[in-house]
Formats: structure tokens, C-alpha cells, sequence
């Protein structure tokens, strides 16, 4: 969406619509709390928990995960 319509401006010149969610941005930015809430009295097994961060690559690149 957002993304591809910024590529196409910085490559044409001509500017994208762009429709996005509320709720569903809402939803998806409230869904670590709600993981988070329900696992509040689990014991945590954090070897299992999907990795988040910005990691850098042999190359030099960066890559940045963010998995819930």
C-alpha cells in the first residue's frame, strides 16, 4: 500500500490513493498487548518466542523483523 505508492511517486512523479484500515491498523497494533495480557499468569518459554529486532546481515545489510 503505503510503501508502493511511495515507490511509484519517487519513480514517476505521479502520486498513488491509498486506502487503509483504521480498525484493522488498530487491531494490529493492539494485538502484542492482548498476547501479552493473556499469557500474563503463563510460565513463558522464551526459546519458543518468535525473534523481533534489527539485525545485520554479512553484506552489511539490515534486516528488521517485528513478529508477534
Amino acid at each position: 500500500g503505503i510503501l508502493l505508492a511511495l515507490l511509484q511517486r519517487a519513480r514517476t512523479g505521479e502520486g498513488q490513493k491509498v486506502s487503509v484500515s483504521l480498525y484493522n491498523s488498530m487491531l494490529a497494533a493492539q494485538m502484542q498487548e492482548a498476547a501479552m495480557s493473556m499469557m500474563a499468569d503463563s510460565d513463558l518459554n522464551w526459546a519458543a518466542m518468535p525473534l523481533t529486532g534489527v539485525f545485520e546481515t554479512q553484506d552489511g545489510a539490515v534486516v528488521v523483523v517485528g513478529a508477534f
